[in-house]
Parts: structure tokens; sequence; C-alpha cells
């Protein structure tokens, strides 16, 4: 992996974890410091994020972007709800807040890492 790759995952999924906090702090209430200094909600952010390069590797940068927003909006959402103590909140606004993390997240590696895997895949096709 090239180092725009790599920092496409670990930037998109650290600033997409920062985002989902902001959006759950202004609109529910939630404790933006707690929520953004835990470490393992960072990693379990940069985790989701490592299958974006598979998307923007096999799919047009169009589709890339809808089907990488949707696998971390509910693979995000799974996760809260049944690891990270979200059991008791309703769906609608698990995919609502994990929603955030997600556009965050795929379009800042989209921005810094889809230029470099979209001129690969083209090569391999050529």
């Amino acid at each position: 992996m090239t180092l725009r790759i790599i920092l496409g995952i670990v930037l998109g999924g650290i600033l997409g974890c920062i985002a989902t906090g902001a959006a759950v702090a202004l609109i529910a209430g939630g404790d933006f410091a707690a929520f953004v200094t835990d470490p393992g909600k960072h990693g379990v952010s940069i985790a989701i994020a490592v299958v974006l390069p598979a998307f923007f590797l096999s799919m047009s940068m169009g589709w890339a972007i809808l089907v990488g927003i949707v696998w971390c909006d509910v693979v995000a959402a799974v996760l809260t709800k049944f690891v990270f103590g979200g059991a008791d909140a309703p769906w609608s606004m698990l995919l609502g807040f994990n929603l955030v993390y997600a556009v965050v997240a795929v379009l800042v590696f989209a921005a810094l890492a889809a230029d470099p895997l979209q001129a690969r895949r083209a090569f391999r096709r050529g």
C-alpha cells in the first residue's frame, strides 16, 4: 500500500470518528471529549475503513463512494449496537449518527487515496 492509501484509511477513520462525536454531542448531548479520546473507537473506525481500498480498486469512483458509505455506516451501527453499548438506541439513530462517520471517512479516503487506486484499476484493465 502506498502512503496515501494508508493515510486515507487512518485519517478517514479518525476524522470520521471525531465528526460522529461532534454530531452526537450537538444533537444528543453526548460527551464529546469522552467520545473522541477513546482509542478503541478510533481503532475500530480505522479497522472499518481498511476495506475501502478494495471498493475503489474494483468499482468506478461513484459506486465505490456509495458502497463505501453504506459499508461504513452499517458496520459502524452494528458495532455500536452490540459492542459499544448502544443496545438501547433505535437503529434509526445509530444509522443516522454513523452515517456522519461513513460520509467523512469515505470522502477523506477518496480525497487522499482514490486517484492512485483508480489509476491502478485502469492500468490493469488496459
